[in-house]
């Protein structure tokens, strides 16, 4: 497998033990999805106003290869960092302290939600219909295709190696192209790196073209 990516993941380092395989190829392009239409659902909406450290935190759901992934974001209380919950248990305890009551919503606990959420439709579609083997939803408003998974802490739900296993069947299924919305169109330098070759491999070494002269002048003063 082949990842052609401008960020380092998590997962990175197993993909040393396929750097000879150039296919599937994976062209890893992180963007954010233009008016995408959001999908209200019961796991947003509740999990959007649990509450935590005096802070709102964001339902966000992880699509990868296939699966889905339902998690909560808090802050640390560091700028721009977060950190991820995806047991539904510690979440209930979290909702309890802060008196996020089931009774607002329904008498479903956060286990219950989280299974029904990995089973919807809508959100499966997503894969087939951007043509890619990772996306994010943060509060069912942004979808972000191919985010960084190590920013996501998705290595407490995948290990590494797991994670390049199933990347690696799920982009040779054919199932999805893998990387961008657009199609895949990349300079020729790019393809011609992915699959092995380098800016060598269609031209002569010059090197060789001075010793085939050499070889030719001999042969010319022999037969004279």
């Amino acid at each position: 497998m082949k990842v052609i990516s401008k960020f380092h993941d998590y997962y990175d380092p197993v993909l040393r033990m396929f750097q000879e395989e150039q296919t599937p190829l994976y062209l890893r392009k992180e963007e954010i999805v233009p008016d995408w239409k959001y999908i209200r659902q019961e796991f947003d909406y509740r999990l959007s106003r649990i509450g935590y450290n005096n802070s709102i935190g964001a339902a966000i759901t992880i699509g990868y290869c296939g699966k889905i992934y339902p998690a909560y974001e808090v802050s640390t209380g560091n700028y721009s960092e977060y950190e991820y919950i995806y047991d539904p248990i510690k979440l209930e305890e979290i909702a309890e302290e802060n008196n996020a009551s089931r009774k607002w919503f329904s008498e479903k606990a956060y286990k219950e939600i989280f299974e029904i959420h990995k089973l919807d439709k809508q959100y499966l579609e997503i894969f087939e219909k951007y043509q890619t083997p990772c996306f994010m939803i943060r509060n069912n408003k942004t979808l972000t295709l191919n985010p960084s998974l190590k920013k996501l802490n998705f290595g407490k739900v995948i290990d590494p190696y797991t994670a390049v296993q199933e990347l690696d069947i799920y982009l040779s299924s054919g199932i999805v192209k893998g990387g961008t919305t657009e199609p895949l169109s990349m300079s020729d330098e790019v393809l011609r790196n992915a699959k092995g070759f380098n800016d060598k491999s269609f031209k002569s070494d010059p090197g060789l073209k001075k010793l085939k002269r050499a070889e030719n002048k001999k042969r010319k003063n022999k037969n004279r």
